[in-house]
């Protein structure tokens, strides 16, 4: 699919909140991944999977965080002030469920978006040293 129908399906469904609700937690990381993978920046609607991301964060498996926190580091975008945040909290309050891989990407991603304060990125330090 050319960029201009990608462009036309994020104008069309994925900046809407009312149909990114209906999405589970793969549905919105395997989107945010997709865009990062293939380079595609479209703001509004990262935005908008982040949102809906936030509202879903306590169903989320450690690879959902993992591949969501990745997907926005890659792409160099910061989220909605604080909704990354509030979501790398949840993943925190989860450590104990990563394995290592899925750590170790949060963690880098964390450091990627400079959210070095964040407790998962040092719960993740304590686990490697």
């Amino acid at each position: 699919m050319a960029a201009g129908g990608v462009l036309r399906i994020c104008e069309m469904y994925l900046t809407k909140a009312e149909v990114v609700k209906d999405f589970n937690p793969q549905d919105l990381t395997n989107t945010t991944w997709g865009f990062c993978k293939v380079a595609f920046q479209h703001k509004a609607a990262m935005d908008t999977l982040a949102y809906e991301c936030y509202n879903q964060r306590h169903k989320f498996d450690p690879i959902h965080f993992s591949n969501l926190l990745y997907s926005f580091a890659m792409l160099r975008l910061p989220g909605p002030p604080g909704i990354l945040a509030s979501v790398a909290q949840t993943a925190s309050e989860q450590v104990h469920r990563f394995d290592a891989g899925n750590l170790a990407i949060a963690a880098w991603a964390l450091a990627m978006l400079e959210m070095s304060e964040q407790k998962l990125l040092d719960l993740a330090l304590d686990r490697v040293c």
